[in-house]
């Protein structure tokens, strides 16, 4: 039964022939499956994107941030180019929604049953190939795929060097790489006092508490399975690159609008869409910034003569 269902889905999407390796495949809740062997690390952080993937979406309505991810998330697509992309680290579908709506076929790639079973749920549509997976060691054929996002996945990787020899193995010549990371470089010494500043600003000419953020709704995510963390710079992601990729573009966007203001700030609205509309106009015009709070890199993977 288990073979006749990984048959199934796999005649439903021809186009995975010569790019997804079924050998050591199955099928679960309409998701490609292979074994993946765990370690601490890993096991934390699926436990812990197990645990976020109910609520995951709920940030993205936060004004703040669905301004930029409404500029964002655009551009990694235009940045892609079109194909078959592979989308490292998928959570809960946000990217690979968009990549799907513009037409290209998508492998969507977790190790999150929880996160993928919600994409799935996002978006139904046979251009969509989600698959649970070690993202170290993928069931791709070499050379196979047209473009790769990792957007925040890196930084959860202990080991992320393999992630990306693991990438440049499955790209064809010319397939493209877009990275989006958080950025070691980010402005923070200058950010944290002027935030601060404001919040107490907002404090005394509002008196309000109304918007304090609830903690007991996170208590189920607790510090015990917090996953792995860090920052990345651009000399991080150079040192560790495979000779095959080659950086054609980096930049740290998200400056202005990273500033954080409490939900009753005056004016704030006005603010994330002008400091947005600044941010995006520099990264449209490739400045290479260094403060921003996301690292953006796109790599290409060169031909081997």
């Amino acid at each position: 039964m288990e073979k006749e269902l990984q048959s199934q889905e796999y005649l439903r999407r021809p186009w995975l022939k010569d790019i997804l390796d079924f050998s050591d495949a199955y099928v679960e809740d309409n998701i490609f499956c292979v074994s993946i062997a765990y370690d601490d690390t890993s096991m934390n952080d699926a436990a812990y994107h197990d645990i976020e993937a109910e609520n995951y979406d709920n940030y993205l309505v936060e004004e703040k941030t669905a301004l930029a991810e409404g500029w964002i998330v655009p551009r990694i697509a235009q940045m892609l180019g079109s194909g078959v992309i592979v989308d490292i680290g998928c959570g809960t579908g946000r990217v690979a929604e968009y990549l799907v709506k513009a037409g290209n076929k998508v492998i969507a790639v977790d190790h999150s049953m929880s996160m993928l079973q919600k994409t799935v749920h996002k978006i139904p549509s046979l251009a969509l190939a989600p698959l649970y997976a070690d993202i170290r060691h993928l069931p791709l054929y070499t050379g196979s795929c047209d473009g790769v996002v990792c957007s925040g996945v890196l930084h959860h990787t202990p080991d992320w060097p393999f992630v990306l020899r693991e990438i440049a193995r499955i790209l064809r010549p010319g397939g493209r790489l877009v990275i989006r990371e958080p950025n070691a470089e980010y402005a923070l010494k200058f950010f944290t006092p002027l935030e601060n500043g404001l919040a107490r600003l907002n404090y005394w000419f509002t008196r309000s508490r109304k918007h304090q953020i609830n903690t007991e709704q996170y208590a189920e995510t607790s510090y015990e399975i917090a996953p792995y963390e860090r920052h990345f710079s651009l000399s991080d992601l150079r040192s560790n690159l495979p000779s095959l990729l080659h950086i054609e573009f980096a930049t740290a966007t998200k400056f202005w609008g990273s500033l954080y203001l409490e939900p009753d700030f005056p004016l704030r609205k006005a603010y994330y869409q002008k400091s947005n509309a600044i941010d995006r106009w520099l990264f449209d015009h490739h400045y290479p910034i260094k403060r921003g709070s996301l690292l953006f890199v796109l790599a290409t993977r060169v031909q081997v003569h």
